[in-house]
């Protein structure tokens, strides 16, 4: 596991701060937490996606892919 994150570090100092910068807001933003979320409870309340998806279901992923590109365009 050390060894990996040798390489990670070591792959970080070539990239410029602002990219690492943009790349860790993104990974670690609540919308996007919040969007891999959501997908799980589809996943699990839809195993086999035999039903169609609700309406609130779309509205819910919709807000929060929204919410993922506007923090990537401020940030």
């Amino acid at each position: 596991m050390s060894e990996y994150c040798n390489h990670f570090q070591a792959y970080l100092r070539f990239l410029p701060l602002k990219t690492v910068h943009r790349c860790a807001s993104i990974l670690f933003s609540p919308f996007l937490m919040s969007l891999l979320f959501n997908i799980l409870l589809i996943y699990q309340r839809h195993p086999r996606f035999e039903r169609p998806l609700g309406v609130v279901w779309y509205a819910v992923l919709y807000c929060n892919v929204l919410g993922c590109i506007v923090l990537d365009w401020i940030v």
